[in-house]
């Protein structure tokens, strides 16, 4: 989790920067002033705002895309995802037809580990689905083998002990 959490740090302040040095150059030619008066170090060019709005999508697109790929191969991401769901059957135990609201708390703390600028690419609709086929059906599908797997067991040594007595003459 450290180095998810490192990273988002590392890329806000990508961002940051990003945003300023173009805020920078926004105001300097509002100004009248050129790209050589801002920064006698840095020479930013000229762009139009249609230009920059361009680079901005292409570079979230790139972003949302290393997303994906990482959050599909991630087993750290699954981990966190079943941590949380395990998180909410605690909080949820005893209740029963809490299944709604089980998936909508973990729903609800996935959508806030998403940076706000970002959210909009992950609508809650894609993320509950995301969760329920990739987690809540998983699990469900493990539970449902394990207790078919106990009750062959149990079965089983039942059958063993009920062998094993002696029949007796009525």
């Amino acid at each position: 989790m450290k180095k998810l959490s490192m990273f988002f740090r590392v890329l806000l302040t990508f961002l940051l920067v990003f945003a300023l040095l173009f805020a920078v150059q926004a105001t300097a030619m509002a100004a009248g002033e050129t790209t050589d008066a801002i920064s006698s170090e840095i020479a930013l060019p000229a762009l139009d705002w249609a230009a920059v709005l361009s680079i901005v999508e292409a570079v979230a697109v790139a972003i949302l895309l290393f997303f994906v790929s990482y959050f599909k191969t991630s087993s750290v991401f699954k981990n966190f995802v079943a941590k949380l769901i395990d998180d909410a059957e605690e909080r949820w135990k005893g209740t029963s037809g809490a299944g709604a609201q089980k998936m909508a708390e973990v729903v609800d703390r996935i959508i806030l580990l998403i940076p706000s600028p970002l959210r909009f690419l992950f609508p809650a609709k894609k993320i509950k689905e995301y969760v329920q086929t990739k987690f809540f059906d998983d699990i469900q599908s493990y539970a449902r083998k394990q207790c078919d797997k106990a009750i062959k067991a149990i079965e089983a040594k039942y059958d063993a002990a009920k062998a094993k007595k002696p029949k007796t003459v009525g």
